[in-house]
């Protein structure tokens, strides 16, 4: 399926920023510890001979954890240093004098996920997208102020812009495809951390069957789409009730856009 050709943006919803508290509570560890340790350094002196020596490892513990503090500044800058402009038809990613800009009516893979505390909660920490697999992914988490109002605002007016050109194409007789990461990908990336690293495999869906796995069911034969919020599943069942496909919701890119198309069909199916 060719992308259609974005022509406007759109009128500017919001901008949103990342939260500068982590930078400046590392700066302020840094300068307390390395006072500390000045501290220390200064009344050494006025301290048992046999103790002399323990203080001045001391010290140098406390300017090597300064150190490591104001070693990740920059990092953390590197990380907030972006800002997400949300439009009625695209996102925009700007990074210094780089912008990067993807209509929602173009864009593939919206990825959610969860990671550090919230990786066992189910609470989408994450949000990382790209306009089909040649792209890299814009990246954002929730040090974005408002991050969960950002989420939502970009998974309904991807769902709203995309849906339209998804349906069309299956109206003219094409086929669209859905990217997901297998289940035990998904656990594998929770414990490694590289959850931007993904390896995905299709399924894909048309007027008349959805294909994944290397099975194709007629859409005429589909009928319920369960999501559990406690085991984070989507399983899809067909008329008799038997599963065609079953796997993390979190796992399947453009989840909710999914979702949608999949409802669609069946109630086509239907008529």
């Amino acid at each position: 399926m060719e992308h259609p050709v974005s022509s406007s943006t759109g009128n500017l919803i919001k901008v949103y920023r990342y939260g500068q508290g982590a930078i400046y509570f590392l700066m302020a560890s840094g300068v307390g510890t390395l006072l500390l340790a000045a501290f220390l350094f200064s009344v050494r002196n006025k301290a048992p001979a046999d103790a002399q020596s323990a203080i001045l490892w001391a010290v140098a513990l406390l300017v090597a954890i300064a150190c490591g503090f104001f070693a990740v500044v920059p990092w953390q800058r590197r990380l907030r240093a972006a800002r997400h402009e949300v439009y009625e038809q695209g996102l925009a990613t700007v990074v210094g004098s780089q912008r990067g800009y993807v209509a929602f009516a173009e864009m593939e893979d919206v990825y959610l996920f969860s990671s550090g505390q919230t990786v066992l909660t189910g609470l989408m920490s994450n949000l990382a997208y790209r306009r089909d697999s040649t792209d890299t992914f814009h990246w954002s988490n929730d040090s974005l102020k408002r991050f969960y109002e950002f989420q939502e605002v970009v998974r309904e007016l991807h769902v709203r812009e995309r849906l339209p050109v998804m349906i069309a194409a299956l109206e003219a007789g094409e086929t669209v495809t859905f990217n997901y990461v297998p289940t035990g990908e998904v656990w594998k990336k929770r414990v490694s951390g590289r959850f931007l690293e993904v390896s995905t495999r299709p399924i894909t869906l048309s007027r008349d069957c959805l294909q994944v796995e290397g099975r194709s069911v007629p859409t005429a034969n589909l009928r319920d789409v369960d999501v559990s919020t406690w085991t984070e599943k989507v399983t899809i069942k067909d008329a008799m009730g038997s599963t065609v496909f079953s796997t993390m919701g979190v796992g399947i890119l453009s989840f909710d856009l999914f979702l949608e198309t999949v409802a669609w069909l069946v109630q086509d199916a239907q008529r």
